[in-house]
């Protein structure tokens, strides 16, 4: 991630790509590289769902209570 820092003023395409599991989180949008001749606040970050799957061997039962 040092590489972003030392190079903070590099255009070259491809520079920006976000590393293996982690995104540039831009306010409400995310990238996994920043557009060219993008400007503002970013940082890197993890993208983490809020939902999960049920085993299909529970049918409809979620097994506690809601």
């Amino acid at each position: 991630i040092a590489k972003y820092w030392d190079k903070i003023a590099e255009t070259q395409e491809g520079f920006w790509r976000a590393p293996e599991g982690l995104f540039w989180i831009c306010g409400k949008r995310v990238y996994s590289e920043l557009p060219p001749n993008w400007r503002g606040s970013c940082t890197l970050g993890i993208i983490h769902p809020g939902f999960f799957l049920l085993p299909e061997s529970e049918g409809d039962n979620l097994g506690v209570p809601v």
